[in-house]
């Protein structure tokens, strides 16, 4: 028990120096190169104490992660079989990717694993709100259905919403399950998501 201890101290000196390097307030990662570091070695304590790194048995698994910003996930542009995948993630509010047909999707990668748990976007003018987006996340084996039933909406941001359960996964996709009738397609403006 007292490896286990000694890697939780670790993980909270570890935070503690993010704040000094950071600010108290500030984003505790300024790029991705960094979040990976500070992932790695968040990982390499928890093995140093004999816990083992994949299924983090017994311990909040979140608190090795880190937790994911906008920044990063504007960070790589995204892929997928949209028409402009990358303008999904791309901080701009005037262009957009085009799902049609359903299925079409947006896959984000971001080269190591985040903690994920939230996510909001922005709508389209042409939307009337029938069409519908779900997000899935890679599991290390397959794409899994994470929050499902998010309806097109207007040129407006959504709120912060919480996915359905948080997830740590190092991709992320945004899927059209619906088609916008009043376009036939979906357009959203911006997708953002953070731990």
């Amino acid at each position: 028990m007292g490896s286990h201890n000694k890697a939780a101290t670790e993980v909270a000196a570890h935070s503690v120096k993010e704040t000094e390097v950071h600010g108290v307030g500030a984003s505790p990662v300024c790029s991705e190169t960094e979040a990976a570091a500070i992932a790695d070695d968040r990982i390499a304590a928890a093995v140093a104490a004999g816990i083992d790194a994949d299924t983090l048995d017994g311990y909040d698994s979140l608190a090795f992660f880190v937790p994911l910003t906008v920044a990063l996930f504007q960070a790589n542009a995204a892929t997928g079989t949209t028409l402009d995948p990358e303008k999904i993630n791309d901080n701009d509010t005037v262009t957009y990717p085009i799902f049609t047909p359903v299925g079409d999707y947006c896959e984000i990668d971001f080269g190591f694993k985040c903690y994920i748990a939230e996510y909001r976007y922005r709508g389209e003018t042409s939307h009337n709100g029938s069409g519908r987006y779900k997000i899935q996340y890679w599991s290390g084996i397959e794409w899994v259905d994470n929050t499902v039933d998010i309806p097109t909406r207007t040129a407006s941001w959504s709120d912060w919403a919480p996915l359905t359960t948080p997830v740590i996964s190092n991709r992320i996709r945004i899927v059209a399950t619906t088609l916008d009738t009043a376009i036939n397609a979906c357009r959203p403006h911006e997708f953002e998501m953070r731990g």
